[in-house]
């Protein structure tokens, strides 16, 4: 008998090794491993290789019925066979085990791919920065597209989105031929109000105008309250607020 079949784990070998895993220990580690992630799966994968080939194959008489086999005379005497139309071609228990081994081995595969995917989505996924301002109008327009551009002039990994709170049904027209000048747009047709999910999501927040606690949760905000209002006065506005973003850049640059 397979000595995989002593639970739960083989005994020691004649060498002194501890035998491998029974398989069936194994198939239940894995299902567990893989609902639950509480073990390296190619440990249990490596497991279950080695539990398939230590087993010796099962082997039984292909008969049927419990017919043996028999002599058969023919021109050359008489010989050892098995007539053809009694053969037994059920799969043999062995046959059922590496099946099911089969099986687990392919749910593993399944999950190291999509593991392997989703660390891939999530190491590319890049970061995304918050730029806040009461309307989602003004200054956080101006303060996402230019942040965008240096951005990309400094090929950071990292994407702006501007969002309001109590945010106006279109963006001026002074802050779109301000930007148009600069030879930027603004980051939406129209403004976009923060939830607290955006909030939690982002990788950092910068503000012009208070944002509620229901809004902001947890999240850390850096205030930039010392940039007037565009509209009034959009080269200011826009002077002030390019230097704050070239000093975020610096300190991600590490310089």
């Amino acid at each position: 008998m397979c000595r995989c079949a002593q639970p739960p784990r083989c005994l020691a070998s004649s060498h002194g090794r501890a035998g491998p895993r029974c398989r069936a220990s194994i198939e239940v580690r894995a299902l567990a491993a893989v609902r639950d992630n509480i073990e390296p799966l190619h440990q249990i994968y490596s497991e279950l290789k080695h539990a398939i080939s230590c087993c010796p194959p099962f082997r039984r008489p292909r008969t049927r019925n419990g017919t043996s086999r028999r002599l058969v005379e023919s021109e050359h005497g008489y010989g050892d066979v098995v007539d053809p139309k009694r053969i037994d071609d059920s799969a043999s228990p062995r046959s059922h085990s590496l099946a099911r081994i089969g099986s687990v081995m392919l749910l593993l595969t399944t999950v190291f791919m999509g593991a392997a995917s989703r660390a891939e989505d999530d190491s590319s996924k890049p970061a995304m920065f918050v730029f806040v301002c009461l309307h989602g109008s003004v200054n956080s327009q101006i303060a996402t597209a230019h942040f965008n551009r240096i951005a990309r002039e400094h090929g950071l990994p990292v994407i702006a989105v501007s969002r309001g709170i109590a945010v106006d049904n279109k963006i001026p027209a002074a802050i779109r031929e301000g930007l148009a000048h600069d030879g930027l747009a603004p980051a939406t047709d129209v403004p976009v109000g923060l939830t607290s999910e955006q909030a939690a999501a982002a990788t950092k927040i910068f503000a012009f105008d208070e944002v509620p606690t229901d809004l902001k949760g947890d999240a850390e905000v850096t205030y930039w309250s010392d940039v007037p209002p565009a509209t009034e006065d959009y080269v200011r506005a826009r002077s002030e607020i390019v230097r704050h973003l070239e000093e975020v850049v610096a300190s991600m640059s590490g310089r």
